[in-house]
């Protein structure tokens, strides 16, 4: 009797275990190591099936392939990858659903000449319908960019830390107005709003000079949903670091 519940408790045990491990490694957020360049790519089954995206390499060692479609706001794929770009320098984490796998033909927006341009519906198409005179093609395991679930991450900078302001600029693209704060351990956060916003440019100003003010204060600047830019092309020079709107900011 004693034998059979002693088995009965450990059969228990074990499956309680198999089952924890099991949970733990389906709910799990990936979090991920390496980010590439972006691709322009067709699918090999089906030449309607094009757009642009970017490879990220899992800590498992496994590559997903992130991917937008010619009628998404070309805008949108590079906050995608600006956010997995966070997540590699630890800041926040990503839920994905499941991939499936296609093989694509592909090409870099570099080899193809397109490296920083916003692409229209017709380029994409002959863009793809080069990659497929390439020849390069691989089997990956894709996942629609609109489908992935990002944490909100959070970056606080001490106005007495503030090392220097970088002035008020625009992307060399005319797409956005920013500011760049710099602080003495290193990080900078660029906060910026779009040139269609009539008002974009005086409220950063505003910004900028309320900001110069408070420096060497105790005051916080506190920044929501940001993202990471390893390159800001600027009419000043080229800029880095985490990035967020201005709407997401405040003082406290």
């Amino acid at each position: 009797m004693k034998r059979k519940l002693l088995f009965g408790v450990t059969l228990f045990f074990l499956i309680f275990t198999c089952l924890f491990i099991f949970l733990k490694s389906v709910s799990a957020k990936p979090q991920v190591t390496i980010i590439t360049d972006k691709y322009i790519f067709s699918a090999v089954d089906d030449n309607n099936f094009i757009g642009e995206g970017f490879f990220v390499t899992l800590e498992t060692g496994n590559d997903l392939f992130i991917y937008s479609k010619p009628g998404d706001n070309p805008h949108d794929i590079e906050n995608a990858r600006r956010k997995f770009l966070a997540i590699a320098k630890g800041e926040g984490s990503v839920e994905f659903p499941l991939a499936k796998t296609v093989s694509l033909y592909l090409a870099t927006k570099y080899d193809l000449g397109m490296e920083h341009r916003i692409l229209s519906a017709d380029t994409y198409r002959a863009l793809a319908e080069e990659t497929r005179k390439r020849g390069y093609h691989k089997n990956a395991e894709i996942v629609y960019f609109r489908d992935i679930n990002f944490s909100e991450n959070e970056i606080k900078i001490l106005c007495k830390d503030i090392k220097e302001i970088d002035k008020l600029t625009m992307t060399t693209g005319g797409s956005v107005f920013i500011i760049t704060i710099n602080s003495s351990g290193g990080q900078s956060l660029s906060i910026g709003d779009s040139t269609t916003n009539p008002d974009a440019k005086s409220q950063l100003s505003d910004l900028l000079k309320e900001i110069k003010n408070l420096i060497g204060t105790d005051k916080v600047i506190v920044a929501k949903k940001v993202s990471y830019q390893d390159a800001i092309y600027t009419t000043d020079g080229v800029r880095s670091g985490w990035v967020a709107n201005i709407a997401d900011v405040s003082i406290e």
